[in-house]
C-alpha cells in the first residue's frame, strides 16, 4: 500500500486549505536519461490520474483523510485490503458514487476520434429539417380579451407556442395588466366649493363676458394673406398705442401762448389743409403736420410771437412730409406757396429748431392711426370712411379738442358719422372692443365734432368744406345733416341703455 502512494505527496500548506497536490517522485539524474534520451523529449503524462482508481475521486483534504483512517484501521486490524477495497468503502462513508464524480484529468482525443466525432456532428447537421418561411402572409393573433375587475393584479402572458410554418419560436413577453376602471353609481354631488365658485363667476360677469366675445366679430379675417395688413401683430400694435398715446400728447398751451389763441390757430390748420390738398400729400402728412405744430408751442416756454405761427406750421409740413411722403415738397414750394413771407435759411433754421424741441421723435400714434382702425372695425362704406374723415379734419380746427386723446377723438368721429348716416346699431359691441369706449363716454367729444360740423357752411373757413364737397370724396360735405349737439347726447344714452337691455 505504501509503496503505491508513493507518486502522491500532499504538502502541509495544502491540505490547511483544503486541496492536496500530487507531484511525482524525485527521480536520481542517472536516471534521467532513458529510453527517449532528453528530459524534454519525454510524453506528457496525460492519464497520471487513471493508474489507480483511488486517485480518481478522492481529491480533497476530506478523501484523503477518509483515506488514511481506513488504511490505518486495516493496520490495526492485520488485514490487507488492496486500494480498490479501500476506496469502496471510503465511497460508501461519503455516500458519493463514482458516476457523478469527473476526473481530474480528461484524456486528450486522438486525431482518429476528432475525426470521427466530426463525422457525427456532420451527419446530425444534415438530418435537421430545414425551416422553410411561407409566402402566405400571417394573420395577427386575435386580440388578447380584457382581463376583469377581479383579476386586475395578475399577469397576462402571450401564447409562446412555435408555428411551424414559420419556423420561430416566439418568446413569452410578459404584458402589462389592463386595468378596468372603476365607476360609481353614486350620483354627483355638488360641493360648497364648487357652487361658491359657481355663483363667483355669475357674479363677476364671467359668463355675461363669454357671452359678449361670441358677438365681436373678427376684422381682420379678410386680411390673413396680406402681409402688409400684419393680422399677427396689429393687436399687439394698437395696445401699445393706447399705453403711450397720452406720453407725448400736447396740451392746452394758450394760458402761456397768448399771441396762438383758438382763432388763430384755425385759420393756420385751415390754411395747412389747403396746401395738403394742393400738393396732394399723403392723409398722414396731414395729421403729423397738426401733431408736431401743437406738440412744440405746448414744449415751448418762451412767447411765440403772430409772425411766427406760420413759420412753425410750413417747418412742421416740412419736416411730416419727410417722415410720411416718398417725394416730399421742396423748400422753394413752400416759399413760394406762402408768398414769400420767408427766406430759406429762416424755414431751416426753425426747422432744426422743432425738431431739437420735440427730440427727434415723431412715432408717435395720431389721431389717423386710429381713425384707420376704427373705421375697419365699423365695417364702413366708401361714404361712411369719406364722411368719418370730414368729420376728423373738422376736428382739427377745434382746438377744445386738445383735452381728448387721439383715440377718444377717433371714436366720437366715427360715432358722428354712424349717427349721420342713420346707422343702426350706432354703437356696436365689436366697436366697444376695438376703440375700448362706450357710447355715453363719447358724448362730450361727440357735441364738440357735431357744432363743428353744424357750423362748417357757414362758416369763414372753407378749406375743408371744398375739398370734400368734390366728387373725389362723394362730397359728403353736402350731405344735409338733422343731428344737434342735444340729440347727440341723447342718442348716446340711449344707445347705452339699448345694449344693455339686449345683454340682459
Amino acid at each position: 500500500m505504501a509503496s503505491r502512494d508513493q507518486n502522491v505527496v500532499v504538502s502541509q500548506n495544502q491540505r490547511e486549505r483544503g486541496g492536496a497536490v500530487r507531484v511525482p517522485a524525485q527521480v536520481p539524474k542517472q536516471q534521467a536519461t532513458g529510453k527517449y534520451g532528453d528530459r524534454k523529449a519525454r510524453p506528457a503524462l496525460d492519464n497520471i490520474s487513471n493508474l489507480n482508481p483511488a486517485r480518481q475521486t478522492l481529491d480533497g483534504s476530506f478523501g484523503a483523510k477518509l483515506l488514511a483512517n481506513a488504511q490505518t484501521a486495516t493496520t490495526v486490524s492485520g488485514s490487507k485490503k488492496s486500494g480498490t477495497e479501500l476506496a469502496k468503502e471510503v465511497r460508501k462513508l461519503v455516500n458519493v458514487e463514482p458516476a457523478t464524480r469527473k476526473a481530474t484529468c480528461v484524456t486528450k482525443p486522438t486525431p482518429k476520434q476528432k475525426q470521427i466525432n466530426n463525422q457525427a456532428v456532420q451527419k446530425r447537421v444534415e438530418q435537421r429539417p430545414i425551416a422553410r418561411k411561407s409566402n402566405v402572409a400571417k394573420a395577427p393573433p386575435p386580440p388578447l380579451p380584457l382581463p376583469s375587475h377581479k383579476q386586475q393584479g395578475k399577469k397576462v402572458m402571450q401564447n409562446s407556442r412555435s408555428d411551424p410554418s414559420v419556423g420561430k419560436v416566439t418568446v413569452p413577453v410578459p404584458v402589462k395588466p389592463v386595468m378596468k376602471p372603476e365607476y360609481s353609481r353614486r350620483r354627483e354631488v355638488h360641493t360648497l366649493t364648487s357652487v361658491l365658485s359657481a355663483r363667483s363667476k355669475f357674479a363677476c360677469g364671467i359668463n355675461e363676458k363669454a357671452r359678449k366675445e361670441a358677438e365681436i366679430e373678427d376684422i381682420d379675417a379678410t386680411d390673413t394673406n396680406n402681409q402688409l395688413a400684419v393680422v399677427e401683430y396689429i393687436e399687439d400694435i394698437y395696445k401699445y398705442y393706447n399705453q403711450v398715446e397720452d406720453t407725448y400728447r400736447p396740451h392746452d398751451y394758450m394760458i402761456h401762448q397768448t399771441d396762438a389763441n383758438p382763432r388763430r390757430r384755425a385759420i393756420l390748420l385751415d390754411w395747412i389743409v389747403e396746401v395738403h390738398n394742393r400738393f396732394k400729400l399723403r392723409p398722414e402728412t396731414l395729421y403729423l403736420t397738426v401733431y408736431i405744430f401743437d406738440r412744440y408751442l405746448s414744449l415751448e416756454k418762451l412767447l411765440v410771437p403772430k409772425t411766427e405761427l406760420q413759420l412753425i406750421g410750413i417747418c412742421a409740413m416740412l419736416i411730416a412730409s419727410k417722415y410720411e411722403e416718398i417725394w416730399a415738397p421742396q423748400v422753394g414750394d413752400l416759399i413760394e406757396i406762402s408768398n414769400n413771407a420767408y427766406e430759406r435759411d429762416d424755414i431751416l433754421e426753425k426747422e432744426k429748431q422743432v425738431l431739437n424741441k420735440l427730440d427727434w421723435y415723431l412715432t408717435v400714434p395720431t389721431l389717423y392711426m386710429f381713425l384707420v382702425r376704427f373705421i375697419k372695425a365699423a365695417r364702413a362704406d366708401k361714404e361712411m370712411e369719406n364722411m368719418v374723415y370730414f368729420i376728423a379734419e373738422l376736428g382739427l380746427l377745434e382746438h377744445s379738442l386738445i383735452k381728448f386723446s387721439p383715440s377718444m377723438v377717433a371714436a366720437s368721429c366715427v360715432y358722428v358719422a354712424r349717427t349721420i348716416l342713420h346707422k343702426s346699431p350706432i354703437w356696436t359691441p365689436t366697436l366697444v372692443h376695438h376703440t375700448h369706449y362706450a357710447a355715453p363716454q363719447l358724448s362730450e367729444c361727440a357735441q364738440i365734432l357735431v357744432t363743428a360740423r353744424l357750423g362748417a357752411p357757414h362758416g369763414k373757413l372753407k378749406a375743408v368744406i371744398k375739398k370734400y364737397s368734390h366728387e373725389e370724396f362723394g362730397k359728403v360735405a353736402l350731405h344735409q345733416s338733422d343731428v344737434s349737439p342735444s340729440s347727440t347726447s341723447s342718442t348716446a344714452y340711449a344707445t347705452c341703455s339699448s345694449s344693455c337691455a339686449s345683454s340682459n
